[in-house]
């Protein structure tokens, strides 16, 4: 039988293919049904784990079901980790706009002798002023410039930051000038500014692979997150043998807790126990999870953090 998706493409050859590499395929009826949710070349890519890789043949035993198993753990991370992400980058754009404020004004973020780079200053009002272009929001409306719409310089810092993305949101925090930088990072308890740009750039990664519907499990992504040190003595403490992947998805759900009031925090990772436990197949540690990581991921919001 031939396998098509809903414009006519075939996936036989592929699904062909997969099986030749020893992915078992006992009912092509199951098949069929799954690549009516997604293609062999989507669903390939929840298989690595499962490949050896000095063959390039999966382990014995592997199913295509395991291979969709997999598929949809990591769909339901996602969903759980935007949504918490989302918490955190509203709140972030809050804090941003009231310590710009309170140094230097509603308009003081147009200045830019106000920032460390002068060129990231202007990629940074560039992209205010394309997302001021596309929005169609009331707040945004009722700042512009009634006798020029075009006119961003009437938009105070709060909205201004309303509109940019995330990516543009974590630039803008790591071209503050350090007093700025300082007084941001503690309001998260966290003594380092260097580190609070690591979680921020990593956890922006983080954002845009959930919101295309990337793979988070088994997979390094390119930028390594920083680790506290009170982190890691508490990871040795829980779990000595464990062998911590900065690049993983564990260390960037570290950065995350610390960023999240401990209730939202939880609320995470309750979720996530629930997300394992429903698919139970799926190990934790494909995303570099320790075996203790729940008592680890808690442990930051019920201590004083570094």
């Amino acid at each position: 039988m031939e396998f098509f998706d809903h414009s006519g493409i075939s996936y036989d050859a592929k699904l062909k293919g997969m099986m030749k590499n020893g992915l078992i395929v006992q009912d092509e009826g199951v098949a069929q049904d799954i690549f009516q949710d997604l293609s062999p070349f989507h669903l390939e890519n929840y298989g690595l784990y499962w490949i050896d890789r000095q063959t390039g043949r999966y382990r014995e035993g592997t199913t295509i079901e395991l291979l969709y198993e997999a598929y949809h753990c990591d769909r339901a991370l996602k969903n759980c980790i935007f949504d918490f992400l989302a918490d955190m980058e509203v709140q972030l754009r809050n804090v941003v706009g009231y310590v710009l404020n309170e140094h230097f004004g509603a308009f003081g973020y147009l200045d830019s002798e106000n920032f460390k780079n002068e060129d990231y200053h202007h990629h940074f009002l560039n992209d205010v002023e394309n997302e001021l272009t596309r929005a169609n929001e009331p707040f945004v409306k009722a700042f512009r410039n009634r006798d020029d719409p075009d006119d961003s310089r009437d938009v105070p810092v709060y909205v201004a930051l309303e509109v940019v993305t995330m990516g543009t949101l974590s630039k803008v925090v790591s071209n503050l000038k350090r007093p700025q930088q300082k007084e941001l990072a503690m309001y998260y308890h966290i003594r380092s500014e260097q580190v609070l740009n690591s979680f921020l750039k990593v956890l922006t990664t983080i954002r845009n692979t959930c919101a295309h519907h990337g793979r988070l499990l088994y997979r390094n992504f390119p930028d390594g997150c920083a680790v506290l040190n009170e982190d890691r003595a508490w990871i040795q403490k829980c779990d000595p043998d464990y062998v911590l992947n900065p690049n993983a998805l564990f260390v960037a759900m570290l950065a995350l807790v610390h960023l999240l009031d401990s209730r939202k925090g939880d609320a995470m990772l309750d979720t996530f126990v629930q997300i394992f436990e429903r698919h139970p197949d799926i190990p934790p540690a494909l995303g570099n999870f320790p075996d203790h990581w729940e008592d680890v991921l808690r442990h930051p919001m019920r201590t004083p953090r570094e």
